[in-house]
């Protein structure tokens, strides 16, 4: 997955104005955090150890990536507990619309 080729849904730019957050701030998730695939996503997590020098603010940074689309950012320091008892599948209880 390349970052250049991920778009963000309406949703996810309301979420980064919301958050204080960056375009960057997205990327430097995206380039140095881990990834935990559950529910059709991939969950691009930034935990304290996986942070570049000087980006501290930016710990628990959670990107969420369905296909390629980037449909939600948010912070939580212990998301990454969270994400790995999330279940695997949907069961195809729902479906996400994509905008361009």
């Amino acid at each position: 997955m390349k970052a250049e080729r991920l778009r963000m849904t309406a949703h996810a730019w309301r979420r980064l104005a919301q958050r204080n957050l960056t375009l960057s701030d997205v990327l430097v998730a995206l380039r140095h955090g881990r990834r935990v695939h559950r529910a059709h996503a991939d969950f691009w997590f930034l935990a304290g150890r996986d942070l570049p020098r000087g980006q501290e603010r930016l710990e628990g940074l959670t990107v969420v990536v369905e296909e390629d689309f980037i449909s939600t950012v948010y912070r939580n320091k212990r998301a990454l507990a969270k994400l790995k008892r999330k279940p695997k599948r949907n069961n195809g209880r729902w479906e996400r619309k994509a905008y361009a």
